[in-house]
């Protein structure tokens, strides 16, 4: 096996992500700019020489073809940039909406054709509880009915797009789970299960805003872009976006 070495960029600038679309279609995120090469790395262009800011840190890129690209960056503040003409032309996001706080800085961007529907999985882990009660008959029904409680209200406060409200439930449901372990209620597996399913929908909600320390988010179906990013999402985000539905 061998490499060759197809373009030195220098002592003073850092690759930080590279995506290929084909053996001659290749793009890079660097620290002052993004570079790519439709012919196999025989020849490279430059962002900057596009229109491009080149002091915005780009941390992450991706990818459908050698026409359209998206790339975030992290530098002053954050933001997400797009071509859809091979580079020539690029468009900047700073906010996901107009009453949106700035962007902070993103690390990677990705594609992603699953989407994740955060109602289905509450109401998925509702039913879970249900089966502890009624089949497994660990929990009684006063017991049953206080942790249901908790996912019912967070499911209202989702589809309400109150998201602070809703981690909270999540979280009081979480907290609720361990007392039941700690205090010989539930099976430790059991517990563990719940805790599993719980903590996977708080990750994917915002964990990034409120200290959970996940520095990257995949955003739900509901607040996804479904149009090739022209429609922003609404939802503020940590370090990584990942577009949903994008129907590649």
């Amino acid at each position: 096996m061998t490499w060759d070495l197809q373009w030195d960029p220098g002592d003073n600038l850092d690759l930080n992500e590279v995506y290929a679309v084909s053996s001659s279609t290749v793009w890079v995120a660097a620290d002052f700019g993004i570079f790519w090469t439709t012919d196999g790395g025989e020849t490279w262009e430059n962002s900057g020489d596009h229109g491009l800011s080149g002091d915005l840190a780009f941390m992450g890129i991706s990818a459908v073809s050698a026409d359209e690209a998206w790339a975030s960056h992290a530098a002053r503040y954050g933001g997400i940039s797009h071509t859809s003409d091979g580079g020539n032309n690029w468009t900047t996001i700073e906010k996901l909406c107009d009453e949106c706080e700035d962007l902070p800085g993103l690390w990677t961007i990705s594609f992603a054709t699953q989407p994740i529907n955060l109602d289905d999985l509450i109401t998925s882990l509702i039913e879970d509880v249900e089966q502890l009660v009624v089949k497994d008959g660990f929990l009684n029904k006063g017991q049953g009915n206080a942790l249901i409680v908790k996912l019912e209200k967070a499911l209202d406060r989702l589809v309400d797009d109150r998201l602070k409200a809703a981690f909270n439930a999540l979280n009081a449901f979480s907290s609720q789970v361990d007392a039941f372990v700690r205090g010989g209620v539930l099976p430790i597996e059991s517990g563990q299960e719940l805790s599993e399913q719980v903590n996977y929908i708080i990750e994917h909600l915002y964990s990034p805003l409120y200290g959970q320390g996940s520095r990257s988010l995949i955003l739900p179906m509901r607040e996804g872009t479904t149009d090739g990013g022209t429609i922003p999402t609404k939802r503020k985000v940590g370090r990584s976006i990942i577009w949903r539905s994008h129907g590649l």
